[in-house]
């Protein structure tokens, strides 16, 4: 229905919102975090999603049983040649 909506997982803003509601928790239980240190979490969130994200499409091409493109990934057979008379 809504194919051209990108993931909430992929989306900055949404995980900004998670660190900060993450920091507002902490700061209820007495921790202060400050902004600086939000960005730098939201930062380092991102690169490590990313990061899953590229192992996670090497793997899944390395176990792939289809071509890109499609097809099997088999060997090619030799193409049979004409009996000589």
């Amino acid at each position: 229905m809504f194919d051209y909506l990108k993931d909430f997982f992929t989306s900055k803003t949404v995980l900004m919102c998670i660190v900060t509601l993450g920091a507002s928790v902490v700061g209820f239980f007495g921790y202060a975090v400050s902004a600086e240190d939000q960005e730098n979490l939201g930062a380092l969130i991102m690169t490590i999603v990313t990061g899953a994200g590229s192992v996670g499409a090497i793997v899944s091409r390395v176990i792939a049983k289809k071509k890109i493109g499609g097809g099997d990934l088999e060997e090619p057979h030799e193409p049979e040649t004409p009996a000589e008379s």
